[in-house]
C-alpha cells in the first residue's frame, strides 16, 4: 500500500514539473519558425490601421501635389482663355489691314482691282478708304414740265466728288479727250454709307449690262436730254464708271439697270444737296 501512494505521488510530480526556461538563441530560432508570414511584414507597414508614424506624412506630400497639379491645371486653361482672346481681338484689328495687303499683291500681280473687295472693305471700316473718289455728275436739260410756283428749271449741272472725310463741288472742263477736276467748295462728310450705298444699289451688276426689258434713260427725272455719271476713282485711275445719256453718244440701260443706277445717283446726289446747294 505505502509503494503504490509513492508511485502516485511521483506521476503526479512528473506531470505537474515546470520545464526550465529555454536558452535566448533557442526561444528565438523557435519564434521565426512558428510566427507567421503576415508578422515578417506587418499589416501596418503601409500604414494601415494608422499605427505607421510615417503614413501621415505621405499622404499629406501627395494631397500637397495634387492641390499643385490642379493649381496649375487651372492656370494653364486661364493663360489658354487669354492667349485666344488675345489672338481674336488682333484678328479683328489687322482683318482690314490683311485684306489690304492682299488686294495690294492682287493688283501688282494681275495689274487689276477688285472693285467688289474695296468697296466691302470701305463698308466694314465705316468710310471710304483712303485713296478712293466717288464722283457723280448730271448734265440734264429740256425739262417736261415747270415746277409749281417757279421759274423755268431748264437745266441741271451738277459735279461731286466723296472723299473719306469731306464732299466737293467740283467743276468740271474738258480739253479734247481729257477731263480736268477742280474742287470749288468742300464741307466735312462722314462717308460710313457710301460704299454700302454703291453694293445696296448694285453698281457693280448695273455695269455688268445683263438687266432686263427694252432699253430707256434718265428714269426718275423730269428731263428727257442729257447725261449722267457715277465713277469710282481707286488711287487715280477709275476702276468702276456708271453712264447714260440721251444725247449725241446715245448709251442707255435696259430698264430694270435704268431704274437701279436711277436710284443710285438720286441716293448719293441727295446726300450733297443737304450740305450744299447745287
Amino acid at each position: 500500500m505505502r509503494n503504490l501512494l509513492i508511485a502516485e505521488r511521483v506521476l503526479l510530480l512528473s506531470l505537474t514539473r515546470v520545464s526550465p526556461p529555454m536558452p535566448f538563441s533557442q526561444s528565438a530560432e523557435r519564434h521565426a519558425i512558428l510566427r507567421p508570414a503576415t508578422a515578417i511584414a506587418p499589416s501596418n507597414w503601409l500604414g494601415w490601421n494608422g499605427r505607421n508614424p510615417g503614413f501621415p506624412k505621405r499622404e499629406k506630400s501627395f494631397r500637397m501635389r495634387v492641390i499643385e497639379f490642379m493649381k496649375f491645371t487651372a492656370t494653364l486653361y486661364a493663360m489658354m482663355i487669354c492667349a485666344t482672346t488675345i489672338f481674336a481681338v488682333l484678328l479683328a484689328f489687322q482683318g482690314p489691314l490683311l485684306a489690304a495687303d492682299d488686294l495690294t499683291k492682287a493688283e501688282e500681280s494681275t495689274g487689276a482691282t477688285d472693285v467688289g473687295a474695296l468697296l466691302e472693305k470701305g463698308r466694314a471700316a465705316g468710310s471710304l478708304p483712303e485713296g478712293m473718289i466717288v464722283r457723280i455728275a448730271a448734265c440734264l436739260g429740256a425739262a417736261d414740265a415747270k415746277p409749281a410756283g417757279e421759274s423755268a428749271v431748264d437745266e441741271l449741272k451738277e459735279t461731286w466728288e466723296f472723299t473719306a472725310n469731306e464732299v466737293h463741288r467740283v467743276v468740271a472742263k474738258s480739253n479734247k479727250d481729257q477731263t480736268t477736276y477742280r474742287r470749288v467748295e468742300s464741307h466735312a462728310f462722314d462717308s460710313k454709307d457710301i460704299c454700302k450705298d454703291l453694293l445696296d444699289g448694285k453698281a457693280i451688276e448695273i455695269e455688268s449690262g445683263k438687266g432686263e426689258g427694252p432699253e430707256v434713260g434718265l428714269v426718275g427725272t423730269r428731263y428727257h436730254l442729257g447725261s449722267r455719271s457715277i465713277e469710282v476713282v481707286w488711287k487715280g485711275k477709275t476702276i468702276l464708271h456708271l453712264y447714260e445719256s440721251r444725247a449725241a453718244g446715245l448709251k442707255l440701260y435696259r430698264e430694270s439697270d435704268a431704274r437701279a443706277f436711277g436710284a443710285l445717283y438720286e441716293r448719293l446726289a441727295s446726300q450733297t444737296h443737304a450740305l450744299i446747294k447745287p
